[in-house]
């Protein structure tokens, strides 16, 4: 009876039937295809959270359905060769945006940023981010710090500088975000309706005082990705003044509260050099064996190098 409703357009009989087949129910075992079967239906309806579920399906690993959206983007390696499908995750992401979503605005960004699904593009990460604070998204506020840091001509000889550091480099940008484009009627569409235009209120240039401050506030709200986006701006000196000292509590926050392996890496990296904190070539292998064992490479040859 509810199968039949929603194969004659019953939206509340397609997301029934998604929530029925995705998550597994009492006598009703999971069946993800069949679930996103049904979400998908829903979402051509125009249910933003099918739409997201749908997004957030097709650009997960594997079984790992679960995930929540915000947190649902790759950040290593070739993100298009290990999702189920990017084109089907961007446009189910860019359905949500255009509908006014600040999820799916944010997560929109990032596909943008991550080149999942389309072409990348900072510009045009930068604008969805920015319409996902405003509507006050704060899970996207350190996308827009990321994007201060890539923006305008500057990005390429700004990137090529931070590869020459000595230390910390932008490798935790994210840990979990048919080819469309942003088209001009999309961007109208938002330019006509109450929404701000983020684009009018950020000045779209590099500008690191806004990165270093994107990255703090999103940072006091809990975001681990963006405080060791801090941690890298205390060290390197981007957007603020070089502090060592703050850099290594950032990193050590999170090296010791979620086993981050970067973090681990760097603490040590610290450690081992007494980089604002006092020498200790003891506490600086443990950290890169707890780095090394997540698989972090630069801690296997730092350790390698230690005694």
């Amino acid at each position: 009876m509810v199968e039949k409703a929603g194969n004659n357009g019953n939206l509340k009989a397609q997301k029934k039937l998604g929530n029925l087949y995705y998550d597994g129910n009492v006598g009703i075992p999971q069946r993800l295809e069949e679930g996103i079967k049904w979400y998908t239906m829903a979402a051509e309806q125009g249910c933003v959270k099918s739409q997201l579920i749908a997004a957030n399906y097709y650009l997960s690993l594997g079984d790992n359905h679960n995930m929540s959206v915000e947190n649902s983007y790759l950040s290593s390696g070739n993100p298009s060769q290990l999702c189920r499908d990017v084109n089907k995750g961007y446009y189910y992401y860019s359905c949500a945006a255009e509908i006014g979503d600040p999820v799916g605005q944010a997560s929109l960004g990032q596909c943008y940023y991550e080149g999942l699904g389309v072409s990348r593009s900072h510009v045009d990460a930068f604008y969805w981010a920015g319409l996902a604070v405003e509507q006050g998204f704060e899970g996207a506020r350190n996308l827009l710090g990321l994007c201060y840091e890539a923006s305008s001509h500057e990005a390429s000889s700004h990137e090529s500088k931070n590869k020459k550091h000595s230390s910390i480099r932008d490798t935790n940008t994210s840990r979990w975000t048919n080819t469309l484009s942003t088209s001009p009627s999309m961007r109208s569409n938002y330019e006509s309706n109450t929404l701000t235009n983020a684009m009018s209120i950020h000045s779209y240039n590099y500008n690191e005082h806004q990165a270093f401050e994107c990255y703090r506030i999103a940072s006091e709200d809990g975001d681990s990705h963006a405080l060791y986006n801090l941690g890298r701006c205390y060290f390197n000196g981007v957007g603020t003044k070089t502090d060592k000292v703050k850099a290594c509590e950032c990193f050590k926050i999170l090296a010791d509260t979620e086993g981050d392996a970067p973090s681990q890496f760097y603490v040590g990296y610290c450690l081992a050099n007494g980089i604002g904190v006092e020498l200790s070539k003891t506490h600086a292998k443990r950290y890169y064996e707890l780095a090394i064992g997540q698989g972090c490479v630069d801690a296997e040859i730092a350790l390698k190098k230690l005694f």
